[in-house]
């Protein structure tokens, strides 16, 4: 069974373990005999013949990435030199692909997709300042989020036009879900003001019916709420263990700018209002602090399709995404694989587009 690459490799840490074989072989070390016999010229050899034999550095190498589970050292060499072109890009892969540095290289660099990616990233080197403003763009997107469809779109248009523009990043809510946050916090301010009316906006009526009257348990918790709604960011207690018994920490993880903002809210209100855990977590009708964008799915999917059309150089006549890219340059279409295949990756995590 091949043995595992250390965590953080490097094609000098196994230049140097190779010298080191080498050497041990030369001092008439056995255990050497091992990973040498992985070489087709020793398969059959005894330890005292292989031993005896004048090894090259070249064959001690080639027996060293077949250890590896390479076919042979240019093979483990290539692989080490994407893994460090990946490790110095990991800004590409900021928003998910693993929960470390080293798990991201090694997703990246085990995806024969991201891999082609990376080398074509290689050969374009030095990359332009647009092209590379634009791809950390491309990184900012979150598949979770409401604007995603129309992020997709921007950086299209940024493509088009090679000028770097904004993203709606991770946390920032659009205007309209924005809007109606701050409609709900002015609701949740008035559910404890005597006097208010009994009938009010059609948000306050959800508010009361939810919430029920207003008592010391209920109140912490709507102040907490309404200060969440104002600032996406905001938390109400610092990072800690997740306890989704808790009410407080599902505040802490409602986000104005997810899919199922409103059912989440809902579902923390009638909670609050119960003083109960009254939904499950992640489950069709309970609280989703993330979640996928399933009303999306369509229109995305029509854009992947133009998108491969475009870069197989093969775009429907008169397609509007083709036609917006403009001419085509091996940077552009650099861009446009690497947006395809983040909305693919999505794929990976449960979003977006069922595979």
């Amino acid at each position: 069974m091949p043995r595992s690459l250390p965590s953080k490799p490097s094609l000098e840490y196994v230049r140097e373990e190779a010298k080191d074989l080498l050497t041990a072989c030369q001092s008439g070390d056995a255990s050497v005999c091992e990973v040498l016999r992985l070489h087709h010229r020793f398969q059959r050899a005894t330890d005292r013949e292989i031993l005896a034999a004048a090894v090259s550095l070249q064959e001690m190498q080639h027996a060293l990435a077949l250890d590896y589970g390479f076919k042979n050292w240019v093979g483990l060499k290539k692989h080490l030199q994407r893994a460090e072109r990946a490790r110095s890009s990991l800004r590409y892969w900021e928003r998910g692909w693993g929960d470390t540095p080293e798990e991201k290289v090694k997703r990246v660099c085990d995806d024969s997709e991201w891999s082609a990616l990376i080398d074509e990233e290689a050969r374009l080197e030095p990359l332009s300042e647009e092209a590379t403003k634009i791809r950390g763009c491309i990184a900012r997107m979150e598949p979770c989020h409401e604007s995603f469809a129309e992020n997709v779109s921007g950086v299209l248009k940024m493509i088009g036009s090679m000028t770097p523009g904004d993203v709606l990043d991770c946390g920032k809510a659009g205007v309209a879900r924005a809007g109606k946050a701050k409609v709900f916090a002015a609701a949740l301010q008035r559910w404890d003001d005597a006097r208010t009316e009994p009938s009010g906006t059609a948000e306050e009526d959800e508010v009361k019916r939810l919430l029920g009257s207003p008592d010391d348990r209920k109140r912490p918790l709507v102040v907490q709420l309404i200060q969440k709604l104002g600032d996406n960011a905001w938390h109400a207690h610092p990072p800690q263990p997740e306890d989704f018994d808790r009410t407080e920490a599902l505040v802490d993880h409602l986000e104005i700018c997810a899919h199922y903002w409103e059912q989440s809210l809902h579902v923390l209100l009638e909670e609050i209002g119960a003083g109960r855990r009254t939904r499950g977590w992640h489950s069709s009708d309970g609280f989703n602090s993330c979640g996928d964008c399933p009303n999306q799915v369509g229109r995305l999917m029509d854009v992947l399709k133009a998108l491969d059309a475009w870069l197989s150089r093969k775009p429907s006549v008169g397609e509007p995404t083709a036609s917006s890219l403009g001419e085509r340059t091996q940077e552009k279409a650099w861009l446009v694989a690497s947006l395809c295949k983040h909305i693919r990756s999505a794929t990976d995590m449960g979003r977006i587009i069922s595979s």
